[in-house]
């Protein structure tokens, strides 16, 4: 079976600004929700189509499915706090504050994750909190 992708030998020029145009807007939308770009989009954004396909793959898992906002937002925490990620705590603790979720059931969600995964991540969230006040 031949694949049908484009890909960045087979694209014509108009696809690649099309695709930039919309790398561009993504990237601005995040800028102006959240103050910064995470690295990772930065280095997607240097080929043409990722950070679209990222982001559609992304929001069909966070913005989707079963689980409330409230339970997304929660889970989200506690990954970014098990994984010691400084930069997605802050970002995924005010996801949990728009969602309705108390500080008090953020820190609890923190120190339940640094109970069962180490208390180094309680340091790294605790770090990303501090840096939000």
């Amino acid at each position: 079976m031949q694949n049908t992708q484009p890909t960045m030998t087979n694209l014509t020029s108009e696809q690649v600004n099309t695709s930039n145009d919309r790398t561009e807007q993504i990237l601005a939308d995040m800028l102006q929700k959240q103050g910064w770009i995470p690295k990772p989009l930065k280095i997607m954004a240097k080929r043409p189509g990722i950070v679209e396909t990222f982001m559609a793959y992304r929001n069909q898992i966070i913005e989707a499915g079963p689980l409330s906002q409230r339970e997304r937002a929660l889970v989200a925490l506690t990954s970014a706090v098990a994984l010691k990620s400084a930069n997605c705590i802050p970002v995924w603790a005010n996801h949990a504050r728009n969602a309705g979720i108390s500080e008090e059931e953020i820190i609890q969600t923190m120190l339940i994750t640094s109970l069962i995964s180490g208390v180094s991540p309680l340091q790294v969230a605790y770090t990303g909190l501090k840096e939000q006040s």
